[in-house]
C-alpha cells in the first residue's frame, strides 16, 4: 500500500511562498524611507536599510527552512514506499527439504 504525502503538505508549501512574498514586500517598503533618511544622517539611513534587509533575508531564510522539512517529509515517504514495493517484488525464502 503506498502511501501519500500528508494532506496539508501543498498548503504548508503555499502559505510559506505567500509569507515570503509578504515578508519581501515589507522588506521592501521599509527599504523606501531609508533612501530619504540618508539626508538627515549615515546611521538613520542604515539602521532602516538593515531593517528592511533582514526582512527580507529572514523571510527567504524561513522559506529555505520550510522547504528543507518538505523535502525531509518527502523523503521520508518515498523511502518507505520503496521499501514496502521492494519488499513486495521479491518472494519470500523457500525452506529447504
Amino acid at each position: 500500500m503506498e502511501m501519500k504525502l500528508p494532506p496539508l503538505y501543498n498548503f504548508v508549501r503555499i502559505a510559506a511562498q505567500i509569507v515570503t512574498a509578504l515578508g519581501c514586500i515589507t522588506g521592501l517598503v521599509t527599504l523606501y524611507p531609508a533612501l530619504s533618511m540618508f539626508r538627515f544622517s549615515f546611521m538613520m539611513g542604515m539602521s532602516v536599510a538593515v531593517m528592511g534587509i533582514f526582512y527580507i533575508v529572514g523571510s527567504l531564510t524561513g522559506l529555505g527552512l520550510i522547504y528543507g522539512f518538505l523535502a525531509i517529509v518527502k523523503a521520508q515517504i518515498d523511502t518507505r514506499n520503496a521499501t514496502v514495493l521492494r519488499m513486495h517484488m521479491t518472494d519470500p525464502p523457500q525452506p529447504v527439504q
